[in-house]
């Protein structure tokens, strides 16, 4: 029995390891058909940021092209929204939603990530309905657009006391202006902040999942019933 646990284990390990491959594999080939570079893992330590938050900052790590599109290609949404990447990086994800809405932007606290991402949005060959704008600011004193439907995104990217101020920075957006908000929250760890945002609620998002599981965890959320 322990050699049979053992196997299935192995056997576990190996195919993860080898789907982590073949996502790298078609990041690389989607950079290079893109001429773009989103790849690096990075430490936030090692960044120069604005603001007083660093601390509260997440390595960077890009999502799968892959995964981002299927979920993107998921969401319930009109296509006519503005699309929010919070802590946007090296500019995959905006890249990414630039395909699907009118107008993309990003927000990121490190000055080098901003720029190589602007380099990376000017260098791009491909259909875009529009060109990202990157501010490099922090996330918790970003002013979020209170006259626009919009699509914010998550990808973990920063700790509890910034999530919770540009949540609070929302809900502030919606009080001016009620309307039609939807949020992903991709590798949720603290989505308990976001279940206590009581005009957001929580949506179903039929997805077909991998057995890659780990990088496709999120929860959906909107201001209204869909």
């Amino acid at each position: 029995m322990s050699e049979t646990k053992e196997k299935i284990g192995f056997d576990s390990l190996y195919w993860r390891a080898a789907r982590r491959f073949e996502l790298r594999w078609q990041d690389a080939g989607w950079e290079k058909n893109h001429h773009v570079s989103t790849a690096q893992l990075i430490r936030v330590a090692d960044l120069t940021v604005v603001g007083d938050n660093i601390e509260h900052g997440i390595n960077h790590d890009p999502s799968p092209v892959s995964h981002t599109e299927r979920l993107l290609d998921a969401l319930p949404v009109r296509g006519t929204e503005t699309f929010i990447d919070f802590g946007s990086g090296l500019g995959r994800v905006a890249l990414l939603a630039a395909r699907r809405f009118p107008e993309v932007m990003g927000v990121e606290f490190a000055t080098k990530l901003t720029i190589d991402s602007e380099r990376n949005i000017a260098c791009y060959r491909g259909p875009l309905r529009c060109r990202p704008k990157i501010f490099n600011k922090d996330a918790a004193e970003f002013e979020i657009p209170s006259d626009k439907e919009l699509v914010i995104w998550f990808y973990s990217p920063f700790q509890p006391p910034v999530m919770k101020k540009v949540l609070d920075n929302l809900t502030n957006s919606f009080r001016q202006n009620p309307r039609r908000i939807s949020v992903m929250y991709c590798a949720p760890f603290f989505r308990d902040l976001m279940d206590n945002v009581s005009w957001l609620k929580e949506q179903p998002l039929p997805i077909r999942r991998s057995f890659f599981k780990d990088r496709l965890k999120h929860v959906f959320y909107t201001s209204e019933a869909l």
